[in-house]
């Protein structure tokens, strides 16, 4: 295969992260070099690693290759850096799962996460506790059908009382006005919103709230809030998408999204230092 050069880690990183666009519109050379492939201290051995991942993802390979590479070099994959390990142990996973292969490739949780979930709600609920009344006055009206003063004394409870996480007994009050905010990137608790929806689905361990989707229809709204509202979202959202393997944000419901869905950041912010988890 033939196409332009490629030497950014990043978007060699981009194409990792299951972005089907990415994927389909790339034009870079995939010819992986196989010296560097089974070589953890060629400095081509990423690059070669990720070539090798975006073929099976476009392409398809047999399941004994990719097995063969995870098993002799699972260990230098885990003493990568952060962001690289948890793209690559993605993308194993998912080529695993299109091959649908059960045995093939085990990937633990660890190995596919970049950040710290403890980390990532600190810097969600100190943002939440930072939100003035405006904002919070926002989230309440967005359910004009409900009680205002329950909406708000419920938010103020989330907020202020349980570090942002909502339980089944707010499953309406605030929950329906959380989410109704949190389509509405025009709010000025459009953040919040977001905030609180995250802090709970990840304390939960669920896949709560369709954030899935939320990504692909706010994602760009969420990208141009300032960065100290963005950046705490942005790793919520890199959190679970890198804990969800079933994550497939170019789907909703059964129609193709029309416009582009905007890639979640590489990048940690960096108050958000890598947790090591999964490393050797």
């Amino acid at each position: 295969m033939t196409g332009g050069q490629c030497s950014s880690d990043d978007e060699l990183l981009t194409l990792l992260l299951r972005d089907p666009q990415a994927l389909r519109q790339s034009s870079i050379a995939r010819i992986v070099d196989e010296a560097a492939l089974y070589d953890p201290e060629s400095p081509g051995f990423f690059t070669a690693t990720a070539f090798f991942l975006i073929n099976a993802l476009l392409e398809g390979l047999d399941q004994h290759d990719l097995q063969l590479l995870l098993d002799s070099s699972r260990r230098a994959f885990r003493k990568m850096p952060a962001e690289h390990r948890a793209a690559v142990f993605g993308g194993f996973r998912q080529a695993r799962a299109r091959m649908r292969e059960p045995n093939c490739a085990q990937i633990s949780h660890q190995d596919c996460v970049s950040l710290d979930p403890e980390k990532v709600i600190a810097a969600l609920v100190a943002m939440a506790k930072s939100a003035d009344r405006e904002a919070r006055e926002s989230v309440v009206q967005t359910d004009g059908h409900s009680n205002p003063e329950k909406h708000r004394a419920a938010l103020d409870e989330v907020t202020d009382s349980q570090d942002c996480v909502m339980t089944q007994e707010q499953s309406w009050y605030p929950s329906e006005a959380v989410e109704l905010a949190a389509y509405c990137h025009g709010l000025p608790g459009f953040g919040l919103a977001h905030a609180i929806l995250l802090t709970s689905a990840i304390s939960a361990g669920s896949g709560e709230y369709s954030l899935h989707w939320r990504w692909a229809g706010e994602g760009l709204h969420i990208l141009a809030l300032p960065p100290d509202w963005h950046q705490p979202i942005c790793a919520a959202y890199r959190y679970l998408y890198e804990s969800d393997p079933d994550w497939e944000p170019e789907i909703v419901g059964r129609k193709r999204q029309a416009a582009p869905i905007p890639v979640l950041p590489l990048s940690a912010p960096r108050f958000l230092v890598e947790s090591g988890v999964g490393q050797a």
